[in-house]
């Protein structure tokens, strides 16, 4: 059902299987033109918002029960815990999610 190459990950305890995951990372720099200058500079910001993207699969008994259960913790309040095999352990806000649901594999969720 779920190919053994894929890593599981929690989301506030309930498990999706990864597919990937993307992330971006740098800095906030603000360039300044002057008027009768005639190089601008920057201003460091300070280090960007490092958002995530994931895209995995929940499967199993009751996927509907499980899907739900999934929305609902995405539509609570504050932050939640993401549970990464290789990159650890930390809270995320989740800015909202797509699905679909494939029957040969499960419910995608990006």
């Amino acid at each position: 059902m779920i190919p053994e190459n894929l890593q599981r990950a929690k989301l506030e305890g309930l498990d999706l299987f990864l597919l990937s995951v993307e992330g971006t990372h740098g800095r906030r720099n603000d360039v300044v033109e002057l008027p009768r200058r005639d190089l601008p500079f920057s201003q460091d910001m300070g280090r960007k918002v490092r958002p995530i993207k994931v895209e995995g699969i929940i499967t199993g008994e009751n996927i509907l029960a499980r899907f739900r259960v999934l929305v609902q913790t995405i539509e609570t309040e504050g932050p939640l815990t993401f549970e990464h095999p290789s990159l650890g352990t930390f809270q995320v806000a989740v800015n909202g999610f797509d699905h679909s649901l494939r029957s040969a594999d499960g419910w995608h969720i990006t």
